[in-house]
């Protein structure tokens, strides 16, 4: 984001200046800090500039709250372009005027019940954004008003402090440095306590640290100002300031003990996860393009091949070789899950979708059929599991398998109802010759359930084997766009594995031994002396939050 905030200095509204320098001021005024809070939202594209505020400072504001808007992405959504921010002494404004209403002069007490629900918290789009703001505050600058300068300083950080309340806004700063962008723009202000920034910046370091800090910024923080013997000794003898040497301030204690403190005791250090959330976008899905790669022998396929694939034979996927699907004696699915809420059956029903494998024939662009599909019943919370294939252009939003016949089962499990608990989930399907197929449930390690159900088709669309024509094999994890549906529904997935393998009773427990926070392809887990719970190529594919790559499209193309 430098090179945004280098081009936005250009426009003549911002300085030079990169760090928050000292503050002479002891505080701002409240009077300044509503007319920048009026200006900053109220309607941009007809802004009503006060008489007594520089232009600069106006303009700086109308800049910042553009910025804003990209930063929650909130251009195309007029019903959210509603800044959710309040100052301080917007507030302290309210608490007075209902303490009039209620004070025995007012002549009676006037009861309300306020049945206007809370405003959502702000949703962070575009983290690097939101640095930018960060960086552009010690830019705002007017060399004749260094008071409404200050003001518009602070107010402009309490709306950045805004951003960085909830939980999922704090993870996303997080992924983006703002820690050490923290530091690094306002280091003055974090030493002095008397600075007027020094409050917000604080806390949003605070708030931060508590999901993710580097050592070498934990290691910055608390040398603020050398005290102690963070300087030689040399030098500290020729040092101008007078904390250089001296003892650790007590706030910067108190930040700390509030860093590693959880906020209640019966919390824990979450599992690496991603986020479905229904609410914004009404869908959120990870997409895996391609679970079973294959090599065709066809010349016809051949033509096909080398278009996605230049260099091999194989349609789709990384390495060497291919992989047979549906695999011949079974496979199984583990994963961890966390459903924060659920959706409402009668008003925005949407199913947690757990997995969902569609594959299709080369030769058949648009015959894409699901294979597999196991969810969470929005109706009732049951689990329903499918091997029937359906093609996917027949689905709609609330699609879900019917949960009853030879290829559809439905299993309901009471533990799976409490909200904001995680839960370990193992699918087990068992492909028999001679007698029927059967599936079974784990949950939590405990055996749910073991029912018959057909296995997965051998030939896509249940033909005759076809050698020459490839069919590929991928699948969705979540709500895919093409079946979006707003709702309430918010839930977390965690790791995650899909094998080649029919699990015993014995296995499945060493995984959930293992936890959520395992970061492994279950290679070394050190159970018993078992060099591996699973062989290597048994592992079809293996997900966790905490293996993240960032790649260009380019580079996605060439890899896969």
């Amino acid at each position: 984001m430098t090179s945004l905030c280098d081009t936005l200095r250009l426009l003549g509204c911002f300085s030079l200046r990169t760090v928050i320098d000292d503050s002479e001021e002891a505080c701002v005024s409240s009077k300044e800090e509503e007319l920048f809070h009026s200006l900053f939202t109220g309607n941009i594209l007809e802004p009503v500039i006060p008489e007594n505020v520089p232009l600069q400072l106006v303009y700086a504001c109308i800049v910042l709250r553009m910025l804003y808007n990209i930063a929650l992405d909130t251009y195309d959504k007029p019903n959210q372009n509603v800044v959710s921010f309040k100052s301080p002494s917007h507030k302290r404004q309210n608490i007075e005027s209902q303490r009039s209403l209620e004070s025995p002069s007012s002549g009676r007490r006037i009861n309300s019940l306020n049945l206007t629900p809370p405003a959502p918290d702000p949703v962070v789009v575009h983290s690097g954004v939101v640095i930018a703001m960060l960086q552009l505050i010690p830019s705002i600058q007017d060399l004749e008003e260094t008071q409404q300068s200050l003001t518009l300083q602070v107010y402009m950080t309490e709306v950045v402090k805004s951003l960085v309340r909830s939980e999922r806004n704090q993870q996303v700063m997080c992924d983006s440095g703002q820690p050490s962008h923290l530091l690094s723009v306002g280091h003055k202000a974090l030493e002095q306590e008397t600075h007027p920034l020094h409050s917000p910046l604080q806390y949003m370091f605070e708030r931060l640290a508590t999901q993710n800090l580097e050592p070498k910024d934990l290691r910055e923080f608390l040398r603020l100002g050398s005290p102690l013997c963070c300087l030689p000794m040399d030098t500290l003898f020729h040092s101008a300031s007078r904390s250089v040497g001296g003892p650790v301030p007590l706030t910067r204690i108190k930040t700390l003990v509030s860093m590693t403190t959880p906020r209640s005791h019966g919390n824990s250090p979450l599992p690496p996860f991603v986020e479905m959330d229904m609410v914004a976008e009404g869908f959120g899905c990870l997409y895996l393009p391609s679970v079973a790669p294959q090599s065709p022998t066809g010349p016809s396929v051949v033509n096909v091949a080398t278009l996605t694939a230049p260099d091999s034979n194989v349609v789709g996927g990384i390495g060497s070789g291919d992989r047979i699907f549906p695999p011949q004696t079974g496979l199984s699915y583990s994963t961890w899950v966390c459903v924060e809420r659920f959706s409402d059956p009668r008003s925005d029903p949407h199913c947690v979708r757990l997995l969902t494998l569609v594959r299709n024939l080369h030769s058949a662009r648009d015959d894409h059929l699901i294979c597999l599909a196991m969810v969470l019943s929005a109706r009732d919370k049951a689990i329903i599991i499918t091997t029937q294939e359906t093609p996917l252009n027949h689905t709609s939003a609330d699609w879900e398998p019917e949960g009853h016949g030879d290829s559809c089962a439905r299993v309901w499990c009471p533990d799976l109802l409490q909200e904001g608990q995680w839960h370990h989930i193992v699918l087990v399907l068992n492909r028999a010759v001679l007698k029927n197929s059967s599936f079974s449930i784990y949950v939590d390690s405990q055996l749910i359930t073991t029912q018959k159900l057909h296995y997965i088709s051998q030939n896509p669309g249940g033909g005759a084997a076809n050698l020459t024509v490839a069919s590929s094999v991928y699948g969705y994890i979540g709500t895919p766009p093409q079946w979006r549906r707003y709702s309430r529904l918010s839930w977390k997935q965690g790791p995650c594995h899909l094998l080649e393998e029919v699990l015993s009773p014995h296995i499945v427990n060493a995984i959930y031994q293992r936890g959520p926070h395992y970061l492994g392809s279950l290679q070394a887990t050190q159970v018993n002396g078992l060099p591996a719970l699973v062989a290597e190529e048994k592992v079809v594919f293996g997900l966790n939050a905490k293996a993240v790559t960032h790649l260009t499209l380019a580079k996605i193309r060439k890899v896969y």
